[in-house]
């Protein structure tokens, strides 16, 4: 890929994003063990997850692959982990995700970490710079739809591994609070209120 612009995102900013093949970089050096995750909904309405459990395949639906797991075991050094898309077409979400192996509320800002999106001709690089506590954090969001797709910085730490649909839905807890999702609505039908649940 030959990159003619280069583009550092401030965060919570939004910019123009092409839909054709993508790579997105999970980058760091220091001793942790960060993982790079994918949150997809497609536009027939399936929901994906990539991750290291997970790698995807670039020749299967949706057509968006992890290559490694890296850092295993807190090793520190040129880290770096990579999600490809083959295409955006049948996308209409993905949220680029990042977690951090056995520490539960840790802060993302002091592990010199950024994901790098490359399409053929643009590098977009979104710094890892939230200094609120988390185990997970929810990087960036590929959006397409709206009239232009769209790649967004979020940079929001949460406590617990997120959903698609949350995620949609900025579900997430803002700045500043405990950084869990609020719990679900639990059912009151007869059973619930026979034994007060």
């Amino acid at each position: 890929m030959e990159i003619k612009d280069k583009i550092v995102l401030k965060e919570k900013q939004s910019i123009d994003c092409p839909v054709g093949k993508l790579v997105g970089t999970l980058q760091w050096k220091k001793a942790v063990d960060l993982d790079l995750w994918c949150f997809v909904k497609t536009k027939n309405g399936r929901s994906e997850t990539i991750g290291f459990s997970n790698l995807g395949s670039l020749q299967s639906y949706p057509n968006i692959q992890l290559d490694k797991d890296a850092g295993v075991g807190d090793k520190a050094g040129d880290n770096e982990e990579n999600i490809r898309f083959d295409t955006l077409e049948h996308i209409d979400h993905a949220f680029i995700c990042a977690n951090i192996y056995g520490k539960l509320s840790a802060n993302f800002s002091t592990y010199d970490g950024a994901v790098i999106i490359k399409s053929k001709s643009t590098e977009f690089t979104v710094p890892l710079t939230s200094k609120a506590g988390g185990s997970w954090c929810i990087i960036a969001h590929l959006d397409t739809t709206g009239p232009t797709p769209q790649l967004r910085n979020i940079n929001q730490p949460v406590d617990k591994r997120p959903t698609i649909d949350n995620l949609i839905a900025k579900n997430y807890s803002p700045k500043g609070s405990d950084g869990t999702f609020p719990p679900r609505e639990r059912p009151r039908g007869f059973i619930a209120k026979l034994f007060g649940g």
